[in-house]
């Protein structure tokens, strides 16, 4: 005879409700939303893949001003990154990421209207140090809401959202951009702001007290996702 707390253990019947049951079971609903977030966020990835061919055919720089343009894009990546694993133990993930993607939805409509090198180097300057200021603060928050045995599963699925979206993105701002590169500033900034709004809306601060005694592990905020 069959108890309720025998059934409760029961797997999903069939072989791949099993297979998906252990592959994304068991996850809070703060990881799904955060996982949306992240897809919604790299569907509207279309800027980087183009901005060279842009700054060359639609604002008429050389080769090389573009790659100083990209250049500087990408050292204010690498700056913002460092500013974001503070901020997300200083004042919070979820302040940190909602106010990167909102900054960063505003940097990418400055860098679309930029015209001349010197504004379009600020507006890259700019957008570089905001643009990945999100990423600690994001695996922050997967690292304070999920258990250690389950974390290398839970990074694997926001990897594959990533991926999944870069790869749609490709694809659809290859085939905007043919009707006029600033939808891509627009989309890009759009799919940003949503990511942040629904961050702050679904998602509360997963930090930690500074004086609450833990007994999970420390929340690593240089996990490598994307």
């Amino acid at each position: 005879m069959t108890t309720l707390r025998d059934s409760a253990v029961i797997p999903p019947r069939g072989r791949l409700g099993a297979f998906v049951h252990t592959r994304v079971g068991g996850l809070p609903r703060q990881f799904w939303v955060l996982w949306a977030g992240s897809l919604l966020n790299r569907l509207g990835t279309m800027v980087e893949p183009f901005l060279g061919l842009y700054l060359t055919t639609m604002r008429g720089l050389s080769l090389g001003q573009a790659g100083l343009v990209m250049a500087v894009l990408g050292a204010g990546s690498l700056a913002g990154q460092l500013v974001g694993g503070v901020l997300a133990d200083r004042i919070g993930r979820r302040a940190t990421l909602t106010f990167a993607m909102l900054a960063t939805g505003a940097g990418m409509l400055a860098l679309g209207y930029a015209q001349g090198i010197l504004a379009i180097s600020a507006a890259a300057l700019v957008l570089g140090l905001v643009l990945d200021m999100y990423r600690p603060a994001a695996q922050a928050m997967v690292a304070d809401l999920i258990p250690v045995h389950d974390r290398p599963r839970a990074f694997g699925l926001l990897f594959w959202a990533v991926n999944l979206g870069w790869a749609f993105a490709m694809v659809l701002g290859g085939t905007l951009a043919q009707q006029g590169f600033l939808w891509l500033f627009w989309i890009d900034a759009v799919t940003c702001v949503a990511f942040g709004a629904l961050v702050w809306r679904a998602v509360p601060e997963t930090r930690a007290p500074a004086t609450a005694g833990s007994g999970r592990a420390g929340s690593p905020t240089c996990c490598a996702t994307g």
